[in-house]
């Protein structure tokens, strides 16, 4: 299968927590393609790897070590479902140390879109005491969290993608239904969240 202009692609990372729980987070992007041809599914899923990589690494030190990346299983919606293109393992890890927040207690960043209650809100599980002052972000853990934010809403071209070629971060709407992209806007908490369990492999 490929990858050509107007497909939308799914990013789910699967993750394992330090106390050996797993968790999700799914990222979702339109393929803007100016270039001809189309991608393959490597390629895509090292461009979605790259930009997965890009949120995770600004909070690499309020991430407890222990916490695994397993992989990203990449998807294409072809509907009316999502089409399975390959599997990445990432090739990225966090240095934080210290003790670590309570399973299912995370830092949140939402981000939005020009539709009402249509928004991507991602949980960063792990963070340590180090990162925390009181129950609160520290200064520098929240500065990390902001510029996550702003990666988790930019747009990605990079690796062996055209130069004009980009995947424009948003989501899937089941409301639209079809995929909208960010707005620019987002915001970040200064105190922890928690993502209740809803299924197997969603929460925590």
């Amino acid at each position: 299968m490929s990858v050509a202009d107007g497909d939308i692609i799914r990013g789910v990372l699967s993750l394992t927590m330090a106390n050996g729980d797993d968790a999700k987070n799914v990222f979702t992007w339109l393929l803007n393609k100016i270039s001809l041809g189309s991608y393959s599914d490597a390629e895509i899923g090292s461009y979605v790897e790259s930009a997965i990589q890009a949120i995770f690494d600004e909070v690499t030190q309020e991430v407890k070590s222990t916490i695994t990346y397993d992989t990203i299983d990449v998807y294409k919606w072809v509907a009316p479902d999502w089409d399975y293109l390959t599997t990445v393992v990432p090739s990225w890890t966090s240095t934080g140390t210290g003790e670590v927040a309570p399973a299912g207690v995370a830092m949140l960043m939402t981000a939005y879109t020009n539709l009402n209650k249509v928004f991507g809100r991602k949980f960063i599980y792990g963070v340590t005491e180090l990162g925390l002052s009181g129950g609160i972000l520290s200064a520098t853990a929240l500065g990390n969290l902001g510029d996550a934010a702003l990666a988790y809403l930019d747009n990605y071209n990079g690796g062996t993608m055209g130069p004009l070629d980009t995947l424009v971060a948003g989501v899937y709407s089941s409301k639209k239904p079809g995929f909208e992209a960010f707005n620019g806007v987002a915001v970040v908490k200064d105190t922890l969240s928690y993502q209740r369990r809803r299924k197997k492999g969603v929460g925590v």
